[in-house]
């Protein structure tokens, strides 16, 4: 994932887990990753494939819970 890719999927929390990650303020994080800090992508990358991981299994999961409504 590129530093741009990244940049376009960031959400509302990420640079506040990021912050947590490293234990530091949100904003110095924000500003390494902005920065390009290879550290700080390489963490804003994890929390974003996380965040996507776990959506698409809770969604599996509601779609698996409502097959046995519908059938």
């Amino acid at each position: 994932m590129t530093l741009e890719d990244i940049k376009e999927k960031i959400q509302y929390g990420d640079y506040i887990t990021l912050g947590k990650m490293f234990n530091l303020p949100t904003a110095t994080v924000k500003s390494r990753f902005l920065r390009g800090n290879e550290k700080a992508a390489e963490a804003m990358t994890k929390i974003i494939i996380a965040r996507e991981k776990v959506i698409e299994e809770f969604r599996q999961q509601l779609i698996e819970e409502f097959k046995e409504f519908i059938n």
